[in-house]
């Protein structure tokens, strides 16, 4: 995959995340990602969990299109370090939606 800037060339379509390779148009999650990607020109800052070492070609090709953009991750790695393991936001890691431990014991 060469025709994203700053990506690697080795980069395969199966490496990006299932939302973003899904041929539904109605997807909730792909349709976010285009929502998303389509406002992100209008914000006055871009907050992403990366860090610069990390991305750093891709985030210089995002910020020639983009408003400011500041990486702050990983916070998987904050959120461990830094909350009590009682915590109920503990098990969240980086992923906003909730785990449906029931789907998993029943597959």
């Amino acid at each position: 995959m060469d025709w994203i800037p700053g990506m690697p060339a080795d980069l395969r379509l199966r490496d990006l995340p299932s939302v973003v390779r899904s041929t539904d148009r109605d997807d909730i999650m792909f349709n976010f990602f285009i929502d998303v990607t389509a406002t992100m020109p209008l914000a006055s800052a871009v907050i992403l969990n990366t860090f610069d070492e990390l991305d750093a070609p891709l985030m210089a090709a995002m910020s020639a299109l983009l408003p400011p953009i500041y990486t702050v991750g990983p916070l998987h790695l904050t959120a461990r370090n830094n909350l009590p393991a009682d915590s109920p936001v503990a098990g969240v890691g980086s992923n906003l939606w909730k785990e449906q431990g029931e789907a998993l014991r029943h597959g």
